[in-house]
C-alpha cells in the first residue's frame, strides 16, 4: 500500500510539474526610436502559438537614479540631459509598458543598461540594455521572461528580443 502512495503522489508532482508553466517561446517587439505613433510590431514564436498579442503600443513609465530612487518626468528629463552631455552613467532601469491593441492585458518590462551613452554608435547598432518582465495585467498577469535592447539608429528602430513565458 505505501509503495502506491508513493507512486500517486510522485505522478502527481509529475503532472503539476507539467503544468505548472510553459517553455520559454522566441519574442521580438520592434518600434520605431522615439516617441511611437504607431503599435510596435511583436512577432517570433510568443507570438505566433498565442502566449502574447502582436502588436502593442509603448509607454515609457518611469526611469530610477542609481542610488534606486524612482525619479519625475523632470528629474528624469535632467539626468538624461547630464547622460547625453557627460556620458555618464545616470540611470540603474528604466520601465517600459506594453498595451496590447487586442486589449488582451499589458505588460512591463524593466531595462538595465549595459552600454554607457559615451560609448554608442550613433551610424549603427547598438546592445543598449537587457530586459526583464517585471509585470502584467489581463493575459499577461503570468507572463515572465528576459532579453536584450537593441537600438539600430542607422533604421531608426529599437528592438526587445529574447524569450517569454506563460
Amino acid at each position: 500500500m505505501r509503495k502506491f502512495a508513493w507512486l500517486a503522489v510522485a505522478g502527481l508532482v509529475v503532472a503539476l510539474a507539467g503544468c505548472s508553466s510553459s517553455e520559454p517561446m522566441a519574442v521580438q517587439i520592434t518600434g520605431p526610436l522615439g516617441p511611437p505613433t504607431d503599435p510596435a510590431v511583436v512577432s517570433g514564436e510568443a507570438a505566433a502559438d498565442g502566449m502574447v498579442c502582436d502588436a502593442a503600443m509603448f509607454e515609457e513609465l518611469y526611469f530610477v537614479d542609481l542610488d534606486g530612487k524612482v525619479l519625475t518626468n523632470d528629474e528624469a528629463d535632467q539626468l538624461k540631459q547630464v547622460e547625453m552631455e557627460t556620458g555618464e552613467a545616470v540611470f540603474s532601469a528604466k520601465f517600459d509598458k506594453w498595451t496590447c491593441t487586442d486589449g488582451s492585458g499589458s505588460f512591463v518590462m524593466e531595462g538595465k543598461p549595459t552600454l554607457p551613452v559615451s560609448e554608442y554608435n550613433f551610424d549603427g547598432v547598438n546592445e543598449v540594455s537587457t530586459w526583464t518582465v517585471d509585470s502584467g495585467t489581463g493575459e499577461y498577469e503570468d507572463l515572465s521572461g528576459t532579453g536584450k535592447i537593441v537600438v539600430d539608429f542607422d533604421k531608426g528602430v529599437v528592438v526587445y528580443e529574447g524569450e517569454l513565458e506563460a
